[in-house]
C-alpha cells in the first residue's frame, strides 16, 4: 500500500472546498502558475477568489488554523452583508 503525505496546500484546499460547499456555495479551481484558485459567487452573487499557494512544506503548522479561521470570517463578512 502506498501512502502519501498530505501537505498543507492539500489541507488548505480540501478545507476550503469543505467550508465552502457547506455554505451552499459551488466553488471551482483553476490550476496554473504558482498558485491554485479557488473562485465561488458568494450568496450576493458577488465572484470572490481564494488564492492558495502551491508551496508545500510544513513550515507554517498555523497555516492550516489561520486558513480555516480567515474562510470563516470571509464567509460571516459576506452572509452579513459586510464586503470589501
Amino acid at each position: 500500500m502506498k501512502r502519501y503525505r498530505m501537505t498543507n496546500r492539500a489541507t488548505i484546499l480540501n478545507d476550503t472546498l469543505a467550508l465552502l460547499r457547506t455554505a451552499g456555495l459551488t466553488p471551482t479551481i483553476k490550476h496554473g502558475g504558482k498558485h491554485l484558485q479557488v473562485r465561488f459567487k458568494n450568496q450576493l452573487g458577488k465572484s470572490c477568489l481564494i488564492i492558495i499557494s502551491r508551496g508545500g512544506r510544513a513550515a507554517n503548522r498555523r497555516a492550516i488554523h489561520e486558513n480555516r479561521a480567515a474562510l470563516r470570517r470571509l464567509l460571516r463578512a459576506h452572509a452579513e452583508g459586510r464586503t470589501s
